[in-house]
């Protein structure tokens, strides 16, 4: 049961065998030059039992089998499954009948078709053709009796079995399902021309594939360098603007966009984001998961997509000021003079109306009924280029419990602090008060109802601690159920920073001040962590991030267990419900697990490690290496010690 969690975790989160290792010995052929040049996602396992073998070796498969969370992790594969059950229903085999029959390599593909988005999967089954057979005459079976039509075709001496699915509902079209077994490759398909085309190249045919395209090489050999000896268990590689238009494509009946942020994005020119993908490992050494990403998009920028300009810096130690209890501490180098300075475009195509943003600008400095500001000169020219993000959470929990705070440095801090109480004081739901010394302007949750304060983070979307879990356990289950209401946000000039938070008391936790052995510089996690990506050899850093994962996690598991899931307001949480929802847009998610048969969080946690993330800016765009220690790795007992010290 064990290896059937990993395929669905996979899709959950999507998210040496290129140049010269393309072609082995034995003359088999890796899927990527198979595959043709109009594949835009693709994801591998180059070898299926190995990568099971890993997985079953780190501390969420232990979490899953022998935490008590059994039941709740083959509950939410199954959930997740459920939604890629048209995916299931156009390939003719389950995913789980895949990794079942792989012997080595998996993968799976979307390919741009004149008809949108067609999918393959490809399996090594090699010494398992038997089973593979066998499997593909029970998808016959089931098939023909669902009144499919079969029959059978030849491409370079490999039969292809193709059968056309009828309709399920009216106005449906009939779906097409396409297999072959050729020299230990099981293929399968939802496209006649994309399945000929893979029986073409199995026969001997040639012809471009994905594996020459350049934005696939770029991605992949840089991973590999960074990797050196290191084998990957997990390949991916995604054309996000590709993979969008394929998508949209395939929509049945053409679905009404508005805005339609595709063209916006592509128009301001972030389509030269020409490719994302990367390596993961698992259980190797140290580490519970290793991963690396790069995102190939190579200068020079135009229009909106000079927003994205990130440069390498020096300085990421924390503050004074971020206390040790942090358990996610992000910090970036970003010119915001020049984002503020090409978002203007964008603004402007989203209105449909060049000078759009530049009328705004000028209302905003001179209406008299505004704040009269001159945003690019009094806010944006006193900022500086470094930014941090952080995120706790306050109890009880409740849907709307995560905190998130924003700091951005600041040049000139009097000038800063006087343009926004100019600001402020012409916002009447705007209230200024005294908080450790400090002027703070608090917005009242009432006034502003929808329109609350929400910050979210551009490098690393994660939770920060509140109070210990021995806290969580004193409050009650009771007070669980409590509803805290929407926050009050707060902003405030301090510590050198211009602070946004989305919670007033979070501001309060930072304006005050922290001792020398409390602040976050000096915990035991985080040094652990810097030292590790000091190792992993990115010698430039725009951005890192830390994070203790048994404390992001927590908001998502306690509103699990109370039933409030869909109601989550984490970006994970939001994930899921994504995944798992059915209801229509702006309906929420009814709960289909029930959680109090979910262990207590105290059990969860010690199963799950800090965490580390850096990103380099170069000239082809962006590498990002980061990892998570297994939560019973030599660094467990340092953080024992640690928490007694805390307590």
């Amino acid at each position: 049961m064990r290896r059937r969690y990993v395929l669905g975790w996979l899709i959950a989160a999507c998210a040496g065998w290129l140049a010269a290792d393309m072609g082995r010995a034995d003359g088999w052929r890796a899927s990527e030059t198979l595959l043709p040049p109009e594949t835009k996602a693709w994801l591998s396992v180059p070898n299926l039992p190995e990568l099971l073998d890993s997985w079953n070796r780190t501390e969420l498969s232990r979490l899953f089998t022998e935490g008590g969370m059994r039941e709740f992790a083959e509950d939410l594969q199954r959930q997740i499954l459920e939604k890629w059950s048209r995916t299931h229903q156009r390939l003719g085999l389950q995913l789980a009948d895949f990794e079942g029959l792989a012997t080595g390599e998996l993968a799976l593909a979307v390919v741009q078709t004149e008809q949108g988005a067609a999918l393959a999967a490809l399996a090594d089954v090699r010494g398992n053709e038997a089973s593979a057979a066998e499997a593909l005459a029970e998808v016959s079976r089931a098939l023909i009796e669902k009144k499919a039509q079969k029959q059978e075709m030849q491409i370079e001496g490999i039969v292809l079995t193709v059968f056309q699915v009828p309709a399920k509902r009216r106005g449906d079209l009939p779906t097409q399902v396409v297999y072959f077994l050729h020299g230990g490759l099981l293929v399968a398909s939802d496209h006649l021309p994309l399945a000929e085309q893979l029986a073409a190249r199995c026969g001997g045919g040639q012809g471009d594939s994905l594996a020459q395209q350049p934005a696939f090489t770029a991605v992949l050999n840089r991973c590999r360098e960074t990797a050196g000896e290191l084998a990957p268990q997990v390949r991916w590689w995604v054309d996000p603007f590709g993979l969008a238009r394929a998508m949209r494509a395939s929509e049945r009946p053409p679905r009404e966009h508005n805005p339609d942020w595709l063209a916006i994005l592509a128009n301001q020119k972030f389509d030269a984001i020409l490719g994302v993908g990367g390596h993961v490992n698992f259980a190797h050494g140290k580490y519970g998961i290793l991963h690396r990403t790069v995102v190939y998009a190579p200068q020079p920028y135009q229009l909106a997509m000079r927003m994205l300009a990130f440069p390498n810096g020096h300085e990421f130690a924390p503050p004074p000021w971020v206390p040790r209890n942090v358990a996610t501490y992000a910090t970036f180098q970003w010119d915001m003079k020049q984002a503020f300075d090409c978002f203007g475009s964008l603004f402007d195509e989203v209105y449909g109306e060049p000078g759009t943003w530049e009328d705004t600008l000028r209302e905003i400095a001179e209406d008299p009924t505004g704040p009269r500001i001159n945003i690019r000169r009094d806010l944006i020219a006193h900022l500086g280029t470094r930014a941090m993000v952080m995120r706790d959470y306050k109890l009880p929990i409740t849907p709307q419990s995560e905190r998130r705070l924003f700091a951005a440095e600041v040049r000139d801090t009097d000038a800063l602090r006087a343009s926004i109480d100019k600001m402020m004081e012409s916002d009447p739901s705007a209230h200024r008060r005294q908080i450790a010394g400090y002027d703070v302007w608090e917005v009242i949750a009432e006034q502003v109802g929808d329109t609350e304060l929400d910050i979210e983070n551009p490098e690393i979307e994660a939770a920060l601690p509140g109070d210990t879990a021995d806290d969580l356990a004193d409050e009650g289950e009771d007070a669980m159920s409590a509803s805290s209401g929407i926050p009050n946000s707060a902003v405030a000039v301090a510590h050198g920073c211009l602070l946004v938070a989305s919670h007033v008391d979070l501001l309060e936790k930072v304006l005050a001040e922290v001792p020398a052995t409390q602040q976050l510089a000096v915990d035991a996690d985080f040094l652990q962590v810097t030292a590790e990506l000091e190792k992993l050899g990115l010698s430039a850093h725009c951005a890192r991030a830390f994070a203790r994962t048994d404390e992001q996690f927590r908001i998502t598991y306690e509103l699990f267990r109370t039933g409030k899931m869909p109601e989550a307001d984490t970006l994970l949480g939001r994930l899921l419900n994504t995944l798992l929802g059915e209801e229509k847009e702006g309906e929420l998610r009814r709960p289909k697990f029930d959680g109090s048969k979910l262990p207590d969080y105290s059990v969860v946690q010690r199963y799950l490690g800090p965490a580390g993330t850096c990103v380099s800016a170069e000239e082809q765009g962006w590498l990002i290496v980061g990892f998570t220690f297994s939560g019973q790795s030599a660094l467990a007992g340092a953080r024992a010690a640690e928490d007694t010290r805390r307590k």
